[in-house]
This record gives C-alpha cells, structure tokens and sequence, in this order.
C-alpha cells in the first residue's frame, strides 16, 4: 500500500498537467443592448438585431404601463 501511493502521486501529476493544457482560456465580453424602436413582431425584431448589430433581439414591454413594446437587441460589445 505504501508503495502503491507515489504512484498515484505521479498519474494525479500528469493528469493535472493534461488537463491544464486542455483548458480553454474565456474572454470576458461585455453585452450591450441597443432599442431599436417599436416592436412590430418577433421575428421582424430578430432580423432587425441580426442585421444591424449581429445579436439577437427580441420585443420586451416597458416597466410603465400603457407604453407599446420595444424591440431590444443584445450584442457583444465592440
């Protein structure tokens, strides 16, 4: 048993090694959001998003009541 743990020292080691090399560095991408008007529809919202900032948009109602849906897009910042 004794001679066993160096043993399993050293696979724990090389694991840890392989899989430091394997890890993926991540970019912390800020998120921006632009209104771009009144919301006629989901779909026309998303292709608006998509064609002008390539994010994604989607129609969303105001905090106040009464006021119509604005269409929202949410992009990675530049």
């Amino acid at each position: 048993m004794v001679k066993g743990l160096p043993n399993s020292y050293l696979v724990f080691l090389l694991l840890a090694l392989v899989t430091v090399e394997l890890m993926v560095i991540k970019v912390n991408a800020n998120t921006c959001y632009a209104t771009l008007g009144s919301c006629s529809g989901e779909a026309a919202c998303r292709q608006a998003c998509t064609k002008q900032h390539h994010g994604q948009g989607y129609c969303e109602y105001d905090a106040k009541p009464g006021l119509p849906r604005v269409c929202t897009c949410q992009y990675s910042c530049p």
